[in-house]
């Protein structure tokens, strides 16, 4: 039972992380190693939360058991639904519901859905990521990436869990083992480049795209920023809100924060024309822009400056470099 600070050298940053590693009991008589990053930052909360790892994990291994024939029998692609509808739609986010639709709907119903759900063991695992594995994408012609793959084995994994919690599994679910993936290749572009594709875009992409690379703030969140988030007295901005496949959300992780800024940020942001939408940034219809009409308009602004394309992203990795 570990909670430690592991360093990492990832595109040339050093990157200092909390994670948790601990061994739980199962009812099998053997053990299960947990490691994953902590959920929150700081190692109070990460050793709070390896006790409740270690509780849940005790009170499941002392939790009467219930004789195999009481255990309801169903199928995978009545659990998919049954979770999607108790689960998903309840606890994620549009984006993360969407993604998980797809999973179900592409690649675990077309391989377990008439199979009964206690009947998938780790052989069926191996053989529902090996068949990913070589899988071709009707959208690139090419195979999964590792990626994908290991987003699709979380919804699986995910939903194997939510059938142990409801009492379909009379024991724990088998684990998925991922793939290795390569962390990719952080673009970041410095202020000049900046400055200059910011010159290139039209009312207000100027200065969103200048807001963007200052604060760090996601495109979700410049689309969501409501007027009364900027203070300009104590020169700070509260990301409260974010935009998830056009409905309002909160922000990644579902945690507000604070950015102060800087006097010349506060100079950009005092170019925002009034209107009487709630939004600081919105279309001539006052409604705020959408994810595609961002993208495209930043991609419009690389062309005109002669700079090569980047995504908002790109900006929020710069700003964090």
């Amino acid at each position: 039972m570990v909670v430690r600070r592991e360093t990492r050298e990832r595109s040339g940053r050093t990157e200092e992380t909390i994670r948790i590693d601990v061994t739980i009991p199962t009812r099998d008589g053997r053990t299960r190693r947990i490691r994953k990053k902590a959920p929150i930052q700081n190692m109070k909360a990460a050793k709070e939360h390896e006790r409740q790892l270690i509780k849940e994990a005790l009170d499941y291994l002392h939790r009467p058991q219930k004789d195999a024939l009481e255990v309801p029998p169903i199928t995978f692609k009545e659990l998919a639904e049954e979770f999607m509808e108790n689960h998903a739609y309840v606890h994620n986010k549009p984006t993360s519901i969407r993604a998980k639709k797809k999973n179900f709907r592409l690649h675990l119903l077309p391989l377990l859905g008439d199979k009964l759900v206690k009947d998938i063991d780790k052989a069926t695992i191996t053989q529902v990521t090996r068949v990913l594995v070589n899988k071709i994408s009707k959208r690139t012609g090419q195979k999964l990436s590792s990626k994908s793959v290991n987003n699709i084995l979380s919804t699986l994994h995910k939903t194997l869990s939510y059938a142990e919690e409801m009492g379909y599994l009379d024991h724990a679910p088998p684990q998925v083992r991922w793939l290795k993936v390569r962390s990719p290749e952080m673009k970041i572009i410095d202020l000049e480049t900046c400055q200059r594709i910011a010159a290139a875009a039209p009312y207000p992409f100027d200065i969103m795209i200048t807001l963007a690379y200052r604060t760090a703030m996601r495109k979700a969140e410049l689309m969501a920023l409501y007027r009364g988030s900027v203070d300009f007295v104590s020169k700070r901005i509260y990301v409260r809100h974010a935009f998830s496949d056009a409905e309002l959300s909160t922000p990644k992780g579902w945690k507000e924060r604070m950015i102060p800024i800087t006097q010349d940020t506060m100079v950009w942001l005092r170019k925002v024309r009034p209107t009487s939408s709630p939004f600081f940034f919105t279309q001539e219809n006052g409604q705020p822009w959408d994810a595609n009409r961002m993208a495209k308009a930043l991609y419009a602004a690389c062309d005109a400056a002669g700079v090569p394309r980047i995504g908002w992203h790109t900006l929020r990795h710069s700003a964090a470099s």
